[in-house]
């Protein structure tokens, strides 16, 4: 059976604006075949509101589930937080006191730190020397050496610790240049300088004895020495011997540094100097 026009649109215009359910009852009733389509139209309707409604009014036990929830999972991050924590504290911590690792201590505290907590051994000392003198090209780090020279002390301290063991010539060259660059920057004699400097010309003489020298190692320790105007007969007539030995190979800025340094401490070498 076909509804007329009029009476479909008073039904939709009914349901759609009107919550008095009686008199979409009413139609309900007279018309028996929409009878369905209609209570399920009213049905859909009163589902929606309710949804509607329930989606303002607050949910306390959904509420007390997600504060619950809320503070497990905060508890059981401060858990993971601590444990981490001890695990870190219980992990030995690693210093890398490699050539590299030394060279990437960009600052003169974590430099001595280094030093000081690192298992070193003769053959890492040159390079923390090395190191130290790069960084005097700050002034800030000249002018804290100058301030308090003891803050190179542990690391005078270790180098003569082991002052029979540095054989290597180019280790020697190395520490002398470097030392006498700290104390040239400085203007200052780095602690305990005197017993420093016999380390180093005791183990130059050594060496000296084993092996020859190259140009840039013996110009490298003349000028040293004569950087902090310490004379030592015994290191200029052995460095002597070696530059004669190998005169040959040397650049004009070595034999120009091997001739200030005799000068400049005085020492005559009337064979080096006629053979130049």
């Amino acid at each position: 059976m076909r509804l007329p026009q009029q009476l479909v649109v008073l039904l939709i215009v009914t349901c759609k604006y009107s919550q008095r359910w009686d008199l979409i009852s009413a139609f309900s009733t007279s018309l028996s075949n929409n009878n369905c389509h209609i209570q399920v139209g009213q049905r859909r309707y009163l589902s929606t509101k309710a949804e509607e409604k329930n989606q303002h009014q607050p949910n306390n036990k959904h509420q007390k589930i997600d504060v619950e929830d809320e503070k497990k999972y905060v508890e059981k991050q401060e858990i993971s937080s601590i444990d981490n924590r001890n695990k870190i504290l219980r992990e030995p911590i690693s210093y890398d006191n490699s050539p590299e690792g030394i060279r990437r201590c960009r600052t003169l505290t974590k430099l001595l730190d280094l030093q000081r907590h690192a298992d070193n051994n003769h053959f890492h000392i040159p390079y923390y020397w090395n190191q130290a003198s790069r960084l005097m090209y700050n002034k800030s780090v000249c002018q804290r050496i100058q301030k308090n020279p003891e803050i190179l002390k542990p690391l005078v301290i270790q180098t003569l610790g082991f002052s029979n063991q540095y054989i290597d010539p180019q280790s020697l060259s190395a520490m002398a240049h470097a030392i006498a660059r700290i104390s040239s920057r400085t203007r200052k004699s780095i602690i305990y300088s005197d017993k420093l400097w016999k380390v180093l010309e005791n183990n130059i003489l050594e060496a000296a004895k084993i092996e020859n020298f190259d140009s840039r190692i013996c110009a490298n320790i003349l000028w040293s020495f004569a950087k902090v105007n310490r004379k030592s007969d015994k290191i200029f007539k052995i460095m002597e011997i070696q530059v004669l030995s190998n005169l040959d190979r040397y650049s004009t800025r070595d034999i120009a540094n091997t001739i200030w340094a005799f000068a400049t401490v005085g020492y005559t070498a009337p064979k080096l100097f006629d053979a130049i």
